[in-house]
């Protein structure tokens, strides 16, 4: 009998919760837990237990469960590298929009530098 929430969940949603498992599974088919470390921090768990490990899909997406997409991690640096892949995607938009900023309009006859020409400068 399922629940009520998960029958509000979307499709994908759905599918994702169940892949969560099948992947670790997966992913310790092809590697010994018992000398398995959290490759970010290199912390061993002294338990056999996979349920405290995390797979994390190097991709982001969670339906790819393809053994070269996954590795598992400890729970915080599970939770740093998706908080990495967020903050890069906040300042890939936040660049997006100031670049937006530096069009044509923003020149000048007087040869006044594009705002573009110093992120440029600043990224090099």
């Amino acid at each position: 009998m399922t629940s009520k929430p998960y029958q509000d969940l979307s499709t994908r949603q759905k599918l994702k919760i169940k892949a969560r498992n099948r992947h670790r599974r997966r992913f310790f088919e092809h590697v010994s837990i018992e000398s398995y470390e959290c490759p970010s921090c290199q912390r061993p768990f002294p338990s056999s237990d996979t349920r405290v490990w995390e797979v994390h899909h190097r991709d982001g997406d969670a339906l790819n469960g393809h053994p070269t997409n996954l590795v598992a991690l400890c729970h915080r640096c599970h939770k740093r590298t998706h908080a990495a892949v967020r903050i890069k995607a906040e300042l890939d938009r936040w660049k997006a929009s100031i670049e937006d900023l530096g069009t044509d309009a923003n020149a000048t006859d007087s040869g006044q530098a594009k705002l573009t020409d110093y992120i440029q400068e600043a990224s090099a």
